[in-house]
C-alpha cells in the first residue's frame, strides 16, 4: 500500500520496565494495577501516565493491555514508550497482538518475553492518519462492547437489589397486608430450612485423563472451572468457556439454568448461573432444581448475596475448602413458593437480556478479530471504507 513501510519496532517505540509493587504495599486507590494477564488491583499512585500499552513480561508473556488513564504497571510488564510523530497508541495497541510475542519465552522455567527479540520485530507501518482511522474503526467495536458490559452491569445490580428488596428487607409484594409470625419473627408461611431440603446438590467430575481425545477433542460440551464462576452468568457465546469442551460426559452433565459454586480454590465462594448443559471439575457444586427451575434464580442470587456467610464455613490450611455436606446444612429463610415464582418472573427476563448482550458481544469481537489482519495487512483499504461497507465486504 502506498505510503506503508517496513519498519523495527524498536524505531518507534520503547518496551519500559514496570516497578515492583507488592500486594502488600499497594493503598487501594483510583490508579489501576496492572500485572502481565490482567487487572491486578489498584494503587494511590501511578507510574506512567495514561493512555498506555501494557506487555506481559513474565508468567503470560506477551499478553497485550491497555488503559485509558494513568496506571501502574508491574514488574512482571513492561509498558510502552511511543513516537507520537510515528505511530498512533491505540493503533499500535491493535498491532502488537500480530506479533507473535507470546512464542519469544527466553526462561523455560518461568516464561519471560525476550524484549530484544520483541522490538526487532519488523511491521508493516501506514501512514499515521491511516493508522488512526484503523484504530477508529476497531475502538467502534470496543466501545460497542464496553457499553453493553455496563449495560450488563447495572442488569446484575437489579436483580440483586430486587432480591434484597424482597427478601433481606421484606419488602415483596404483598408485604403490607402479610401477618408477621409472632414465634419465628419471619412473614406467615415462611421458614428456615436447609439448603439440602430445597435443592439436591452435586460435585462435578474430570474424566479420565487416559480419555483426554475421546472427551476433549471437538467436544461440544462446556467445560466449567472455578475460575469461569467469577462470572455473573456463563454462557456458550461467553468467551471464558473452554472452547475445546467435551463429546460427552463420563462425569456428570448439568442442566441448563444450573447454580454452580466454587467450593475451593482461589475463587471459593464464586458463583455463577449456567444457560446450557455443563460439565464441571470436583472444584464446583452444582444446586439442581429441575423439577423447579424458578428456584435457581433464588438460590443464585442468595449465594451472591450471602457470599461472605457462606465463606465463614470454609475450612482447611493447605487448601481452604467448602464441604458438599456443610453447604446442605446451611439454613436460610426460606419464602412461601408463590414469591418465588413471581421473583423469577421479574428475574428470568434481566438474566435473558444479560446472555443476549453477552452474545452480541462475542458478535462484536468476532468481527473486530476478523477485521483486524485485514486492515493490519492493507487487504482493506481504509481510505475508501467506511466502517458499513466495511462490514457488508466480510459478510460479518
Amino acid at each position: 500500500m502506498e505510503g506503508w513501510k517496513e519498519i523495527k519496532i524498536k524505531e518507534f517505540c520503547e518496551f519500559k520496565y514496570g516497578k515492583n509493587l507488592p500486594e502488600k504495599k499497594r493503598v487501594p486507590g483510583k490508579y489501576p494495577v496492572y500485572g502481565s494477564s490482567n487487572l491486578a488491583g489498584s494503587h494511590n499512585e501511578f507510574l506512567v501516565e495514561g493512555p498506555g500499552i501494557i506487555i506481559g513480561r513474565k508468567g503470560t508473556v506477551g499478553r497485550v493491555q491497555f488503559s485509558k488513564e494513568n496506571f501502574f504497571p508491574i514488574d512482571t510488564t513492561y509498558y510502552v514508550s511511543e513516537d507520537k510523530e510515528q505511530v498512533d497508541l491505540k493503533f499500535l495497541y491493535y498491532r502488537l497482538p500480530l506479533c507473535g510475542f507470546e512464542e519469544m519465552n527466553s526462561d523455560a522455567a518461568v516464561p519471560g518475553l525476550n524484549r530484544s527479540a520483541a522490538i526487532s520485530q519488523k511491521i508493516n507501518l501506514p501512514p499515521l492518519p491511516t493508522q488512526r482511522k484503523i484504530a477508529s474503526i476497531l475502538s467502534a467495536y470496543d466501545d460497542l462492547i464496553e457499553n453493553n458490559l455496563k449495560r450488563i452491569k447495572l442488569l446484575e445490580e437489579k436483580a440483586q437489589l430486587t432480591y434484597e428488596e424482597w427478601f433481606v428487607r421484606l419488602k415483596f409484594p404483598g408485604h403490607e397486608t402479610t401477618p408477621i409470625n409472632k414465634e419465628t419473627g419471619l412473614p406467615e408461611g415462611w421458614e428456615k430450612k436447609k439448603i439440602g431440603n430445597i435443592s439436591k446438590t452435586s460435585s462435578g467430575g474430570t474424566p479420565s485423563r487416559k480419555k483426554e481425545a475421546e472427551y476433549y477433542e471437538n467436544g461440544t460440551i462446556p467445560w466449567v472451572r472455578t475460575g469461569e464462576l467469577k462470572n455473573f452468568i456463563l454462557t456458550d457465546a461467553e468467551y471464558n468457556i473452554t472452547e475445546s469442551g467435551l463429546k460427552n460426559s463420563s462425569a456428570k452433565l448439568f442442566p441448563k439454568n444450573t447454580v454452580l459454586l466454587a467450593m475451593y480454590g482461589n475463587t471459593i465462594g464464586e458463583t455463577s448461573f449456567v444457560t446450557k448443559e455443563v460439565s464441571s471439575n470436583q472444584a464446583c457444586c452444582a444446586f439442581l432444581v429441575k423439577d423447579k427451575p424458578f428456584l435457581s434464580y433464588f438460590l443464585h442470587q442468595y449465594l451472591l448475596y450471602n457470599k461472605n456467610y457462606i465463606l465463614n464455613y470454609r475450612m482447611g490450611a493447605a487448601q481452604e475448602n467448602i464441604s458438599q455436606s456443610i453447604v446442605q446444612n446451611i439454613k436460610i429463610i426460606f419464602p412461601k413458593e408463590h414469591l418465588l415464582i413471581a421473583f423469577e418472573k421479574v428475574t428470568k427476563p434481566i438474566y435473558q437480556e444479560i446472555e443476549n448482550m453477552i452474545r452480541q458481544n462475542q458478535l462484536f469481537k468476532e468481527a473486530r478479530d476478523i477485521l483486524l489482519p485485514r486492515l493490519m495487512t492493507g487487504m482493506i483499504d481504509v481510505e475508501q471504507m467506511n466502517l458499513e461497507t466495511i462490514e457488508q465486504s466480510i459478510e460479518i
